[in-house]
């Protein structure tokens, strides 16, 4: 059984320590996408620390970078770490974002991987919430591990790959029980900012293009 990280790397130094340290008991090797995508930033690649870091991870990675202009959205960018070139089919795909980390359940869910039949599995996602003295805002299971199949995509948004056939992943799945916190607590003001007009202004038009 390999585990396969797949996660877009970008202006993400404040957070991304936390996220690599939490994943490397749990992953054999990662897929990381460097770079913008349009409307999120004035530059393409990451002027912080965020490559560094990156060099620092503990497993064997690919690192994918931007081409010579920002990418067209972020659907393009996720679609670049389902090439064939770099998954085997069979292969767990597990995604993540870098202000994002894993908080329990690690042992219990590689032992579960193990044997289930299942092609497809959620998480609890939990996220923190500055008006709370803890992060007690669930956001529910999100389907966040698959079995990799040799031209799997994403299509319209983030959250929907599509299969071969046409045939759409659902949505929602029998929950593992890993649980991963959404932590934007340290993520630059501006960056977040930037972030919350791509998602209101930009990516509406370009999902509906």
């Amino acid at each position: 059984m390999i585990i396969v990280a797949c996660m877009i790397l970008f202006e993400a130094e404040a957070t991304l320590c936390k996220c690599l340290r939490s994943i490397t008991p749990f992953v054999d090797r990662a897929i990381f996408i460097n770079g913008a995508y349009e409307g999120v930033s004035d530059h393409i690649d990451s002027r912080d620390g965020t490559e560094i870091i990156e060099r620092g991870f503990q497993k064997p990675y690919i690192l994918q970078r931007a081409p010579p202009h920002f990418w067209k959205s972020e659907v393009q960018a996720r679609n670049q770490y389902l090439f064939d070139r770099y998954l085997d089919e069979g292969n767990w795909v597990f995604i993540i974002d870098a202000d994002e980390y894993l908080e329990s359940g690690i042992e219990e869910t590689l032992e579960f991987l193990q044997v289930t039949k299942e092609p497809y599995h959620s998480v609890r996602m939990v996220h923190w919430d500055k008006t709370l003295p803890d992060y007690a805002r669930s956001l529910g299971n999100r389907i966040r591990l698959y079995r990799y199949v040799p031209g799997m995509k994403y299509v319209k948004n983030h959250y929907h790959i599509e299969y071969p056939s046409g045939k759409l992943l659902p949505l929602e799945a029998s929950p593992t029980p890993l649980t991963m916190v959404h932590d934007q607590r340290f993520v630059p003001t501006s960056y977040r900012e930037a972030k919350d007009r791509y998602n209101r202004e930009i990516r509406p038009k370009v999902e509906s293009g």
